[in-house]
């Protein structure tokens, strides 16, 4: 059952996504007031060139750095919401947590500031391409390959963003940009962290901003969202698996005749098959996207790791496609190893045969016809070398009489004189002396959890000792601090515990040692 009755269905950043603001058209962007007073200022070392896109709250401009000619793209709070704390909260969570992730497949904003008026602005990183839902209307239902290669590559930001605490809880295809580099080089872009939340226990889910208020897109809304309970990673992984589902089937599982139907349904009504629109399916996607939209957080595939290791296996039975070289989901760094090709939607690729993510395999293609020539050339040669020796049997000449041979002479017999063995001295004898093999280390039991609670004690005490009369203490060191007295409360394992003493050693080398 919804909480509070009446739903208040908040959009990220309120009004416009990130998505709106990069290569729209007239048909989704109002008209935009050519005279505006900002055109032609500078906002920081950024020059305001152009708007290029307004919604309900906010204005994005078109911006350059001068001096490098660097492209950027510069979004302003309109005045009627410039007071808003709510708003000027959520666009400067945005900044946080987009740079407290730092991977290349997120969008980056640089600077964060005020206008002489008081409204806040940020300054990102300008993108040319589309939004993936806008590229969705356009092309209906993915082949599977197509599917998995794109689900793979918003596995990567994803993972990074849970590796640094940060949940998304908007995650859609309008939030997720297809862009498209100055090599022809296309990539994925995650966008719009407005709505993300900083987790302090990821594991075990954090609070949302108030229960009274649902935050999200009810499409892609997981059960415990809708209802205003704790999220955590696994929301997001529900909404990954609504847009798993519809990038292979073309449609979502669940929809309504308005906002609170939906809702209703993702809460309460029955997962629906994929197998249902794609029987030719394989039953384990079929049975992962099931698990991805379960009901209970529990019952979700556990990390985002884990379902791009799924659909990694999955697209590895569909054959040869044309490849990219994958990058690592959490660090984005490139492994040693290549994966097995994967596929990009032909409507990207505007008649060339480049990939979603790489190039670089167009030169695979030519190992298949120079494989065929080089195991011709060899077949031919054995053929030679077979018929050769025929040939030789044929001219070869007569083979000359061997004449007889004599028998042998006797010969004297020589008497051997007999070898005795030199004397051994006993020391010469005695065994060699034994190798002592080193003893493993032993593993030495981590402090208990009373004790690790009273050293976060200790280092409280301690760090208010270092901090000189009159001052405040350092609010960072007081921030973990706080978040430590929690974890420190829920440590179940002996490794738990260990890691938990490294984080302590940082903690007391960062704040409390010169």
């Amino acid at each position: 059952m919804l909480t509070g009755g009446k739903i208040a269905l908040v959009r990220a950043v309120q009004g416009m996504s990130l998505s709106e603001t990069f290569m729209r058209g007239s048909d989704s962007t109002r008209q935009v007031d050519v005279t505006d007073p900002l055109v032609g200022t500078r906002l920081g070392e950024y020059e305001v060139l152009e708007p290029i896109g307004e919604g309900g709250m906010g204005v994005v401009y078109r911006g350059v750095q001068p001096v490098i000619k660097k492209r950027v793209a510069i979004k302003v709070l309109k005045p009627d919401v410039a007071g808003d704390a709510t708003q000027v909260r959520r666009l400067i969570d945005e900044a946080e947590a987009v740079n407290s992730i730092r991977h290349r497949n997120i969008i980056d904003i640089f600077s964060l500031g005020q206008l002489p008026d008081g409204r806040p602005y940020v300054v990102m990183e300008f993108l040319e391409g589309q939004p993936l839902d806008t590229f969705l209307r356009a092309v209906g239902r993915l082949s599977l390959p197509e599917a998995l290669s794109l689900l793979i590559g918003v596995c990567g930001p994803l993972a990074a963003a849970h590796r640094a605490n940060v949940i998304h809880r908007d995650l859609k295809p309008s939030n997720i940009f297809v862009c498209m580099g100055a090599d022809g080089e296309r990539y994925l872009k995650l966008l719009d962290f407005g709505l993300a939340k900083k987790a302090t226990n990821f594991a075990a889910g954090t609070e949302q901003t108030s229960r009274a208020t649902v935050t999200g897109t009810p499409n892609y809304m997981a059960p415990e969202q809708a209802r205003g309970r704790q999220v955590s990673g696994r929301t997001d992984i529900y909404a990954l698996g609504v847009m798993t589902y519809e990038l292979i089937t073309g449609e979502l599982p669940y929809t309504g005749t308005g906002p609170v139907e939906v809702l209703m349904n993702h809460v309460s009504a029955p997962i629906p098959s994929a197998r249902t629109l794609v029987p030719e399916l394989p039953l384990e996607l079929d049975a992962l996207i099931t698990r991805m939209l379960a009901k209970a957080p529990e019952d979700r595939v556990p990390t985002v790791e884990e379902v791009r290791e799924a659909f990694t296996a999955a697209a590895q039975t569909l054959g040869p496609t044309p490849g990219f070289q994958s990058f690592n989901p959490v660090s984005g760094d490139f492994p040693a190893v290549m994966q097995r090709p994967l596929a990009t939607p032909t409507s990207l690729t505007h008649g060339t045969a480049d990939t979603l993510l790489s190039q670089k395999s167009l030169r695979l293609k030519r190992w298949p016809v120079l494989t065929l020539s080089l195991v011709a050339l060899i077949a031919v040669m054995l053929g030679v070398i077979a018929s050769v020796p025929s040939e030789v049997e044929a001219v070869a000449p007569p083979t000359p009489e061997v004449a007889p041979v004599a028998a042998p002479q006797p010969q004297p017999v020589i008497a051997v004189p007999e070898v005795v063995p030199p004397k051994v001295d006993d020391a010469e004898l005695a065994p060699l002396p034994t190798v002592q093999k080193p003893r493993p280390p032993v593993r030495r039991e981590p402090p208990t959890v009373e004790a690790l609670r009273a050293r976060v004690l200790k280092l409280e005490t301690a760090l208010q000792r270092a901090t000189p009369a009159g001052e405040d203490a350092d609010p960072t060191a007081v921030t973990l601090l706080r978040k430590y007295k929690v974890q420190a409360t829920m440590l179940e394992t002996s490794d738990e515990r260990a890691a938990f003493v490294k984080t302590l050693d940082g903690f007391e080398r960062s704040f409390l040692r010169d």
